[in-house]
């Protein structure tokens, strides 16, 4: 454990996952009032679009691992 530990604070992804979890919370958390914002005016189309573009980029914050996997499969099917 103490090795794990003393592994992550010298090459700094420990440091590097907080960081970009912390941040893209707080990006998230912007789309979410600019959405609320956006739900008062008349235009839905715009907020559907926003919405679902906050919930790509939340997949890429929470599910970091995940999201690498479905991108490059995608991409490999692309590329066939």
């Amino acid at each position: 454990m103490h090795d794990v530990l003393l592994l992550a604070l010298t090459d700094g992804s420990g440091v590097k996952n907080a960081i970009v979890k912390i941040v893209g919370n707080l990006f998230i958390a912007v789309m979410v009032v600019k959405a609320f914002k956006l739900s008062w005016s008349e235009d839905f189309s715009k907020k559907m679009a926003f919405l679902g573009s906050a919930g790509f980029c939340a997949v890429f914050i929470w599910l970091p691992d995940q999201a690498k996997t479905m991108v490059t499969d995608i991409a490999k099917v692309i590329t066939s």
